[in-house]
């Protein structure tokens, strides 16, 4: 055993390379990310079939082993940002609860601070702050006419520190909020577009490349191929077809405007 705790491997027997140590977590996710390419498998025939169909007649065979390979790799991606967020993310109650601990301290700060400012307690603060920071009492800038203009002074930049502690309170009341709402499903829970935009525009890229059409957003074989790559990844009955448009739609537009 290495001192990292690695295992030692010899390669044919002349290489020698340290063998990671995998931990329990990471074999877990690898475990079910596995299990879960293996049900993708199932649906190999229905995608490829969608993209034998939609093939320009004119075309070349289609490559079924190099797309399928593909279309897996996305998949196992797919699978693997899943498991990723599943141990990351908090319950939405355990998040509400800790979001509104975080605002009654922010509003507690809030409150001391202001009324700290009424007196020589927020003098005193202000002359820490100020040497903590180095920040000059006035700046002064030279404009590109020549003209000098006086730029936020450390007073200022001060009283915006301050006046930010109330906005990071809104902030987190607005978040406790909108998890509690999510606990009770009032509103939408995170991850229910279940499909994001980057895997739209890998999966129409995919379908465009091999099929030689353009991908459309109507009731076309793209919005099919894109709900079986959903079922297949396990998203079945997720999200309706009005819906499932929207989605490619919205993806379309943000891939116009920065490259896939």
């Amino acid at each position: 055993m290495s001192d990292g705790g690695g295992k030692k491997v010899a390669l044919d027997g002349i290489v020698e390379y340290e063998e990671p140590v995998t931990s329990a977590r990471t074999e877990a996710v690898l475990a079910a990310i596995d299990a879960g390419l293996l049900k993708f498998e199932h649906h190999k025939k229905a995608l490829l079939d969608i993209l034998r169909r939609a093939r320009t007649p004119k075309f070349e065979p289609l490559e079924e082993d190099k797309w399928w390979r593909r279309v897996t790799n996305l998949a196992g991606k797919y699978f693997w940002e899943q498991r990723v967020k599943q141990h990351e993310t908090l319950p939405s109650g355990d998040r509400a609860k800790r979001l509104l601990i975080l605002a009654r301290a922010l509003g507690k700060a809030r409150s001391l601070t202001d009324k700290a400012m009424e007196d020589d307690v927020g003098d005193a603060l202000f002359s820490a702050w100020q040497e903590e920071t180095g920040e000059a009492l006035v700046s002064i800038a030279r404009n590109d006419d020549g003209s000098f203009s006086r730029m936020l002074g450390a007073e200022e930049k001060f009283k915006k520190e301050v006046a930010g502690l109330a906005a990071l309170e809104v902030a987190a009341k607005k978040a406790a909020y909108e998890a509690r709402l999510e606990r009770v499903g009032g509103g939408r829970p995170r991850g229910t577009s279940a499909l994001s935009p980057g895997y739209i525009l890998a999966l129409a890229e995919f379908y465009g490349e091999s099929t030689a059409t353009e991908p459309a957003t109507g009731g076309g074989s793209f919005v099919k191929f894109v709900r079986v790559f959903l079922d297949a990844v396990g998203q079945r009955d997720r999200i309706t077809e009005r819906h499932l448009v929207e989605m490619i739609e919205a993806a379309f537009v943000q891939g116009r405007k920065k490259p896939v």
